[in-house]
């Protein structure tokens, strides 16, 4: 067994159905585009409540850095589109949504990785903190 650790993993799932729950970020986006890689069908499910294209355009900073991250939103999920992962922006914490989306998918595997990335923003609201780790 002279695989690397995630090509093991790869083999294992190729032709498996696999949900990310909370996968439009930076590692749930690299996940699925290298589970997309190796002949996986990936279902990213995010309220895009971090990846908010809609937030960019009121968050108050600088034209440049507005327009950088637009573009780097735009980037990631065009590269999703282009691997063949499906987004749903759906919130996981709504158990009709994640019902579609399950319904609608139905997965053979589902990964957890909803959460808040930063521990300065979960510790000033810990009970969001609580529903999109725990809850969801």
């Amino acid at each position: 067994m002279n695989q690397k650790p995630f090509e093991e993993i790869a083999k294992r799932l190729r032709g498996e159905r696999v949900m990310l729950i909370g996968g439009a970020g930076f590692i749930g986006h690299n996940f699925s585009l290298k589970l997309a890689e190796n002949g996986v069908e990936v279902m990213v499910v995010d309220n895009l409540m971090v990846n908010s294209l809609i937030d960019n355009v009121y968050i108050v900073r600088k034209e440049v850095q507005r327009q950088m991250y637009q573009n780097f939103l735009l980037d990631r999920f065009e590269m999703m589109r282009n691997a063949g992962v499906q987004l749903r922006n759906s919130d996981a914490r709504i158990l009709l949504d994640l019902t579609r989306a399950f319904e609608d998918f139905q997965p053979t595997k589902v990964v957890h990785l909803s959460a808040i990335s930063s521990a300065v923003i979960a510790r000033q609201n810990p009970g969001l903190c609580f529903d999109l780790q725990l809850v969801t």
